[in-house]
């Protein structure tokens, strides 16, 4: 019957791809992934690492009641993401800054998951360039 099933909204982002799955599906969808890797240029989330993204890690943990949702899912390396689960690192569940076991602010926590340096060229000014 229908009054006992399970109902779970799902976010739709462009082209049929699921980004929101709440708790129907703990591992990420193959489009969630893809908007990690973008959403961070395919980069440790964690402070400081330029290691390459390599797991998909709830925020708050699927163990614990997080739901498989883009906001819920960050991108980390391995070392990483063995730091997050044996305490050394804590990711804030609101606003998504790295602490350590203590509860101190990393250095370079950047909120919202940082992204890759891009190289950008400084603003045009109008001149001629002397030379």
């Amino acid at each position: 019957m229908i009054c006992e099933a399970d109902i779970t909204p799902i976010a739709i982002g462009g082209k049929d791809g699921v980004l929101d799955v709440g708790r129907s599906s703990r591992l990420a969808t193959p489009r969630q992934r893809t908007a990690v890797l973008a959403r961070q240029g395919h980069q440790c989330a964690s402070p400081g690492c330029r290691a390459p993204v390599v797991h998909i890690h709830h925020i708050i943990w699927w163990s614990r009641g997080g739901p498989t949702d883009l906001a819920n899912l960050i991108g980390l390396c391995p070392r990483c993401h063995r730091a997050v689960h044996a305490g050394a690192l804590v990711i804030d569940p609101t606003t998504h800054e790295f602490r350590d076991r203590h509860g101190r602010l990393l250095p370079g926590a950047d909120p919202r998951h940082r992204k890759r340096r891009t190289r950008t060229h400084p603003p045009a000014t109008g001149l001629p360039r002397a030379g």
